[in-house]
């Protein structure tokens, strides 16, 4: 009988021979494994590091994103004179600050570590080289790479930054294995010393001799676990922006040996989720900025299954708001809050020529071949005119298109009648030029009259689960008892717990790029001095015979 993809995944005895060895094992190359490699590393250890994907995709989910937000204490934000709640820096203040916005369910050691180790992680990457500029899109709270939002153009803007200290990372001396996937940790007594993995060329086993870092992401695109961990997510979420690659096994190989979970119900979406695995027309897996969901995050008329208008949050209005990631986050509550957890977004034939009177920015802000710093996305990736990915989710019928609302309609499963009665009242309040039920401006009063007319289902768009294996301000995994499980390290969001439980869509004090990078540098720092101290963090056992690393 097939194991469920939520089961533990039981650790393995160590092999006779391993085939290579160093003093830290990392797995991952996002934001989180390239931290930790790069602090052990330069410290002057040997580092091994693996991922299941090829080199291409270096980066992982954080090479998606765009900032590294922080509440205060760079040195870019102290030059800025910026920090909440107030200037200059206070991490027990920021810490009392956001307590209620985590229902106080998070460790507060932890988050007051996460506040002062996030404002050190981005220093230290720019000793690295990092050429950080505060974002003027977002405000003080996001570093970026210098000029990465030219134009408009956000995605993958944190790509330089992952290429950056993937480049470094190499230059202190690090090994990197791609195309190399975890199917094991290797234990001996209650100690991890080491990663059982699959190559093309077979098993191979890598000894870990200080510590393994598990920096592998969460469990975004792996639904079983979803339903098991995350029950709202599971409903209200139509896809995940995660990568594809985002399925889990580390949590659950943590699990195996005992670890506690933190961060149960949490994790955090954006709006305008498609619903592409409910049409049977695609994976839950759907890229950020491919057209179908450019559109389907605009402020059409929204309404519910039964013909209710929803709110839309706009991120920025008149500007950087102090709440624009909040507001972000908050649009996807919404979704899942309606009947079902899917909202619908209807709109006619002239949506090309409207879409632009919406004026959204960031990754609400259509892609079109004219912006610059295109190349960071491959058309591989996604195609560089938001048109054609719209287009082609009509083509596919994940995007309903009708001659009539009453059509419409009924290819959207409402009632008969409902849709049309709420067109009709959506009409009506274009035609009148103020919109006193939601307050909508100007601008956004769209009537829908022309042939042929579209609708969209759609729900949240998940793209961080928050909820992992427990840890301490080392970021060493705790198991249930609330002991240290030794050689063991997990940097989010392979770790939970930064947001505390049942937290829908909240990004907290490092979001989630920064929470990564912040937490591999935590661990590889830990590490470094671990191995500095001469702290021992792996034992040989008896009968195990010390053997050189092998090719």
């Amino acid at each position: 009988m097939k194991a469920a993809r939520s089961s533990p995944i039981a650790s393995v005895p160590p092999p006779k021979r391993w085939d290579r060895e160093a003093d830290v094992v990392v797995v991952g190359t996002g934001g989180g494994g390239l931290a930790a490699t790069a602090r052990v590393a330069e410290g002057g250890s040997s580092v091994i590091t693996i991922d299941k994907s090829p080199e291409d995709w270096v980066g992982g989910g954080t090479k998606q994103a765009l900032v590294f937000i922080t509440f205060g204490g760079t040195r870019y934000q102290n030059a800025a004179r910026f920090a909440l709640p107030t200037f200059p820096f206070d991490p027990d203040a920021l810490v009392q600050y956001m307590l209620p916005h985590y229902n106080y369910s998070v460790d507060s050691r932890l988050l007051r570590e996460l506040a002062v180790k996030g404002a050190e992680c981005v220093d230290w990457m720019g000793d690295c080289g990092v050429l950080w500029s505060l974002d003027p899109l977002s405000g003080p709270t996001g570093h970026i790479w210098e000029g990465a939002d030219e134009g408009g153009f956000i995605a993958r803007g944190m790509k330089p930054i992952t290429d950056h200290m993937y480049s470094f990372s190499l230059r202190q001396g690090a090994q990197f294995s791609f195309r190399t996937e975890l199917q094991a940790l290797v234990q001996d007594g209650k100690r991890v010393i080491g990663v059982k993995c699959r190559t093309d060329k077979g098993t191979l086993y890598l000894r870990a001799r200080r510590g393994v870092v598990l920096a592998a992401g969460g469990f975004a695109n792996n639904r079983e676990m979803l339903k098991k961990y995350i029950p709202q997510a599971y409903a209200g979420a139509a896809c995940s922006y995660a990568m594809p690659s985002d399925t889990g096994e580390a949590i659950r190989m943590g699990i195996g040996l005992g670890a506690d979970i933190a961060g149960l119900g949490s994790s955090v979406s954006f709006d305008g989720g498609v619903d592409w695995l409910h049409e049977q027309r695609g994976s839950f897996y759907q890229y950020l900025y491919n057209g179908s969901t450019q559109l389907a995050r605009q402020p059409w008329l929204g309404v519910d299954i039964s013909g209710k208008r929803y709110p839309f949050l706009d991120a920025y209005p008149g500007g950087f708001s102090a709440n624009v990631w909040q507001k972000m986050d908050s649009q996807a509550i919404v979704l899942m809050s309606q009947p079902g957890g899917r909202g619908y977004v209807i709109f006619d034939h002239d949506y090309e020529a409207h879409i632009l009177r919406f004026k959204q920015v960031g990754c609400r802000k259509p892609i079109t071949p004219d912006m610059p710093n295109l190349d960071r996305m491959p058309t591989w990736v996604a195609p560089h005119d938001w048109r054609e990915g719209a287009r082609l989710a009509i083509e596919k019928g994940v995007i309903k298109r009708a001659n009539s609302i009453e059509e419409l309609g009924e290819l959207l499963n409402f009632e008969p009648g409902v849709l049309s009665a709420s067109v009709r009242r959506w009409n009506e309040t274009c035609e009148a030029g103020v919109d006193s039920e939601l307050h909508f401006p100007p601008e956004w009063l769209i009537p829908v009259l022309k042939p042929p007319f579209y609708g969209i289902r759609i729900g949240a768009n998940l793209f961080a689960t928050k909820c992992g294996l427990r840890v301490n301000t080392k970021m060493q995994v705790l198991n249930t008892k609330q002991q240290v499980i030794p050689g063991l390290y997990a940097a989010f969001h392979t770790a939970g717990g930064a947001v505390g439980e049942n937290a829908s869509s909240l990004g907290g004090i490092l979001h989630s790029a920064g929470l990564s990078w912040t937490s591999g540098y935590i661990a590889g720092c830990a590490l470094t001095q671990s191995i500095a101290n001469s702290e021992p963090s792996g034992i040989q056992s008896e009968n195990e015979e010390s053997l050189p690393a092998r090719e």
